[in-house]
């Protein structure tokens, strides 16, 4: 009976493990595809947990990650209780919490499996079948799942789940390549790495997402210093690039390079995003009620339409999220919901840069392509990019070692 008890929890956690390190490869096929890949490691990650005889739940409380999440979650849960459902329904945020059970699974089976290694296969599968699917595209009209090229030319859809998965995969594969000396050593893995990082690269420029262009050259400028400050000091590295920076941001305001036409948009609903912020400073007005308040707020009048400098008048009466990822959650869930994803950003901060070594090397600049991304871009609780934000938390809080020899 015992054999056959630890059979079946070996295999949970190896379907555990090959779930989680497909949801790259789901994004890029769609909501279908991800979603499926999510809700199998949860299940898997439940039924072991019913079966197993140990201390599952003290085992996942240990990681440092697990109780912030748990409360980002909660967050949510408490503004919907506040609130009560938007239009979206109620299921709409109960349903975050299997990507908090996802993230529960894998954190857990990082402690008997090498997780680290098949996330990163997985990852570099999704960027090479997003390749793979926007060649498809381009030369025939239709990718392998028949969806038209106009899907990929524009920044929703495939061109938006594309561009976000291969802006963190760039920087991940180049900074594993330029900071692990093992792998510089090794010209072969390292050309690889960085071959993987260019095609990533390159579906990045062809989606043509400005924001999430100068997201990844802000992360792989980031990689340069940090290598160089891990080398040299932080402190004399960091008085160069703020010279530089400070030079950069002259040139780049004397030469009146920046238009600010294309953000307009922006400062208006950042606006009405303060006034729905502003009415639930503690919680949130939710995030499944965002939209139904966005309209609201913009039909009372609360913030008249803005005239531009050109005369172009740019008012929003709907829109699905902020373009700006705090005050993105400050509205969906107040003060409680971004005080969690601070806790949980510093506490997966404290685990990526202590002393990252092998394959951890990738993790240092995804912080900074979130944050810049997070500046004018994606919604944090759009599925497929609450998905991938879950992928990384996992990769930098799996416990296993990077010296071990089945995590090289």
């Amino acid at each position: 009976m015992d054999a056959l008890r630890e059979k079946f929890e070996n295999g949970c956690d190896f379907v555990c493990l090959w779930a989680g390190a497909l949801v790259p490869v789901g994004i890029v096929i769609g909501n279908v595809g991800f979603e499926a890949f999510v809700a199998l490691a949860g299940a898997a990650w439940i039924l072991r947990s019913i079966v197993a005889r140990d201390k599952t739940m003290e085992r996942v409380a240990d990681n440092p990650l697990t109780a912030p999440w748990m409360f980002w979650f909660g967050a949510i849960l408490i503004s919907l209780m506040v609130n009560g459902a938007g239009s979206k329904g109620i299921m709409h945020d109960i349903a975050f919490v299997r990507f908090f059970l996802f993230g529960l699974a894998m954190l857990d089976v990082s402690n008997r499996r090498p997780v680290g290694p098949y996330l990163i296969a997985g990852l570099a599968a999704g960027v090479l079948f997003a390749a793979f699917n926007t060649i498809l595209a381009y030369t025939i009209g239709v990718d392998m799942f028949a969806r038209s090229l106009e899907r990929y030319t524009g920044k929703l859809k495939e061109a938006a789940r594309y561009s976000g998965l291969c802006a963190y995969a760039c920087v991940f594969f180049a900074g594993w390549a330029l900071g692990d000396k093992n792998i510089l050593q090794n010209k072969k893995r390292a050309a690889i790495l960085l071959l993987i990082a260019a095609i990533a690269f390159g579906q990045i420029v062809q989606t043509q997402v400005r924001t999430v262009v100068l997201a990844v050259l802000a992360g792989c400028v980031f990689i340069v210093f940090y290598g160089q400050g891990r080398k040299f000091g932080f402190k004399k590295v960091g008085l160069i690039a703020a010279g530089i920076f400070s030079l950069l941001g002259v040139a780049f305001y004397l030469g009146e390079w920046w238009n600010m036409e294309s953000m307009y948009d922006r400062w208006v609903i950042w606006q009405v995003a303060v006034e729905i912020w502003k009415e639930h400073p503690v919680v949130g007005a939710g995030v499944g009620s965002f939209q139904d308040a966005f309209a609201r707020i913009s039909a009372s009048g609360l913030v008249p339409p803005w005239e531009a400098p050109d005369g172009r008048v740019y008012f929003n009466v709907e829109q699905t999220h902020a373009h700006n990822l705090f005050l993105m959650i400050g509205a969906c869930t107040g003060i409680l919901g971004l005080a969690a994803f601070s806790w949980l950003m510093v506490r997966a901060c404290r685990l990526i840069y202590a002393n990252p070594k092998g394959w951890r090397n990738g993790l240092p600049a995804w912080p900074i392509v979130l944050l810049v991304i997070g500046l004018t871009g994606f919604n944090i609780y759009h599925s497929w990019y609450h998905a991938l934000f879950a992928f990384f938390l996992v990769l930098s809080g799996a416990k296993e070692c990077p010296n071990n020899k089945n995590a090289s």
